[in-house]
């Protein structure tokens, strides 16, 4: 009679009351269709599944409990988050029953929505042409789908039997348990993988939003609604901007001798000449009749994949030719690209690359190197999952700090990433300062660590800066240095941004990574850029926000060029030939005039 009566129904009475469902029951029922949208449609989760796969592959993880944990927590916890949903629908039916209806089919689909998303793609990729894993790939999804179905049973029993009515407990200890991973995200972030952290989020993100639909229904006043106007207007108003520059404290650079061939040459020039001095075999390459060899290296953009790119080759090259770095004066970084070459960077800092007899113009003691050293330090730094890290702070505490209306520095989720690549970096590196240096004295025309040229975006003018540079100003303002914006001049103690957050300020990704602001100096100093500077008065700009460098131009190689510029006239006195190791081509563009309203500076 129940069917017949729903088949009678016309199809407008039918729609009506799936809507009724969808809005009584729209906790769950929004965060499941979001979850699942994004597991559709987003190109990370696929790369995810793509790894997860791989690793399934690989034989049993048991034999490695940390691998088996963050191999089948995903899973485990994918396949238990329909139960979860559809257990906040119930509890909130069984606390309400006599004013809305049961959630019934259509809600329960909606919840498996997230876990039907994953099975999916998972076949997809199963099915997909050229595809060498495809067994391990249907393996997986057997695997899932018969836990899922086993936990759903199991949860279900013990839901009717022992659970009942219990729905406020669960729901407490779900929002203690969101308590601990506000507080220490990055932990948990080098702890689970992504997937696991989504279903974390839409398991406690559906506990708050069906808890809030519960008490808007009470109270009558649309309690999300106002949350949510209140976040915007205090993004709007940048009242909770928390992702200034985090700073290291560091020294003012030395500065460069002065030439008496070249009275008239910039700082670049200067330093380059210095630089260049300090090649042991600069002298003998003159004598021998032939010009020395200067490498300069444009990385471009790309995310991780160019990141590991980039290192893995420099690093190859450095494990066969000891010498290789000792020739390179400046790399330019873009994005992907800076994130590479600050590692290799950051290596050449902690494993100077000495062959027997040579010690350049500095004391350090000769050091022989076994083969492949720079190769595995860069796997062990680059082939980890960082998107966990900084999507722990981003879904949980610095998701939260949008909702109040002062900055809550704690809760910045640029620095969890900081703070990710620096872990990984020390349990590769025992002891090694090479990330958490400060960028400007991190460069010594003494040594062999080439000259690092980071590249960044001005939000406001599109104009370029160097972050890492420790140049106080580039020849013909091309572009900007950070020293423009610093305190960093004459002597003594200053502040300067860690080599770890130069390079992810290169590197940002919209939305996932803010952009960082800056504190911008008064107009009043002979080496200051008009556009990044605060003239005061109705034209006052108090900061400056920067994205990746790949919004000026994605190749590092406008930067090169700009360099290869200045240099020229010096380097065909000294009788150097450069050499230009690139992965792309460049595109120019122009600064434009700067904005100065700060608001919804989370999209930038």
């Amino acid at each position: 009679m129940r069917y017949g009566q729903i088949l009678g129904l016309s199809p407008a009475l039918m729609l009506r009351g799936l809507g009724q469902r969808l809005w009584a029951y729209r906790g769950v029922s929004s965060v499941a269709l979001f979850v699942a949208a994004l597991i559709m449609l987003s190109a990370q989760v696929h790369e995810i599944l793509v790894v997860e796969a791989e690793e399934w592959r690989e034989g049993s993880p048991m034999k490695d409990v940390a691998r088996a944990f963050r191999l089948y927590m995903p899973m485990i916890l994918l396949s238990l988050l329909p139960n979860y949903l559809w257990f906040l629908a119930r509890e909130l039916y069984r606390w309400r029953k006599m004013e809305i209806t049961q959630p019934g089919v259509p809600i329960l689909v909606i919840c498996a929505l997230p876990l039907i998303a994953i099975l999916v793609q998972l076949g997809m990729l199963a099915m997909k042409d050229g595809t060498a894993f495809s067994g391990a790939i249907t393996s997986l999804i057997v695997v899932i789908a018969t836990v899922s179905f086993c936990l759903a049973v199991i949860i279900w029993r013990i839901n009717w039997r022992f659970m009942r009515g219990s729905g406020w407990i669960l729901v407490g200890a779900t929002l203690a348990l969101l308590f601990l991973l506000i507080r220490e995200p990055h932990i948990w972030g080098l702890a689970l993988v992504t997937l696991s952290l989504v279903a974390l989020f839409a398991a406690m993100l559906a506990t708050i939003a069906t808890v809030a639909s519960w008490a808007e229904d009470e109270a009558g006043v649309p309690l999300t609604v106002g949350l949510l106007a209140l976040a915007v207007l205090f993004s709007a108003f940048d009242l909770n901007d928390n992702h200034f520059l985090r700073m290291v404290e560091a020294e003012v650079p030395e500065e460069p001798p002065v030439y008496e061939r070249h009275p008239d040459a910039t700082d670049v020039e200067r330093r380059f000449l210095a630089w260049l001095e300090c090649r042991p075999d600069y002298a003998t390459t003159l004598k021998n009749g032939q010009k020395y060899r200067v490498i300069l290296v444009a990385a471009q953009g790309g995310g991780l994949y160019a990141a590991y790119q980039s290192a893995s080759f420099l690093a190859g090259i450095q494990d066969e030719y000891p010498d290789f770095a000792r020739q390179i004066f400046a790399m330019s970084g873009v994005s992907g690209g800076s994130v590479g070459v600050s590692v290799f960077a950051a290596l050449l800092h902690d494993n100077p690359p000495r062959v027997a007899g040579y010690s350049g113009c500095t004391d350090t003691i000769p050091i022989l190197r076994s083969a492949r050293h720079f190769q595995d330090a860069v796997d062990d730094v680059l082939q980890q999952d960082y998107l966990a890290a900084v999507g722990a702070a981003l879904l949980f505490p610095d998701l939260l700090a949008r909702c109040w209306p002062q900055p809550i520095v704690s809760a910045d989720r640029a620095t969890a990433l900081e703070r990710a690549f620096e872990g990984h970096y020390a349990r590769a590196v025992p002891e090694g300062t090479g990330l958490t240096r400060d960028v400007l004295t991190r460069w010594n025309w003494r040594g062999d660590t080439p000259m690092l040229l980071l590249n960044t975006t001005d939000v406001s003018t599109g104009s370029r800066m160097l972050i890492s540079s420790p140049l106080p100003d580039f020849p013909h303002k091309r572009m900007a240095t950070y020293r423009q914006l610093s305190d960093c001049y004459g002597g003594g103690a200053c502040e300067a941004p860690s080599l770890s957050t130069a390079m992810l300020l290169s590197a940002r990704f919209p939305v996932v990574t803010p952009a960082r602001s800056i504190a911008l100096p008064s107009c009043n100093r002979d080496t200051s850029n008009t556009l990044l500077c605060d003239p005061g008065g109705e034209h006052a700009r108090p900061k400056a926000r920067f994205v990746d460098g790949g919004y000026y131009e994605n190749s590092g190689l406008d930067t090169i060029a700009d360099l290869l510029e200045v240099l020229q006239d010096v380097a065909q006195s000294a009788e150097v030939e450069f050499t230009d190791i690139s992965f792309a081509t460049s595109e120019n563009h122009s600064p434009g005039t700067p904005a100065r309203s700060y608001g919804l500076g989370e999209l930038g």
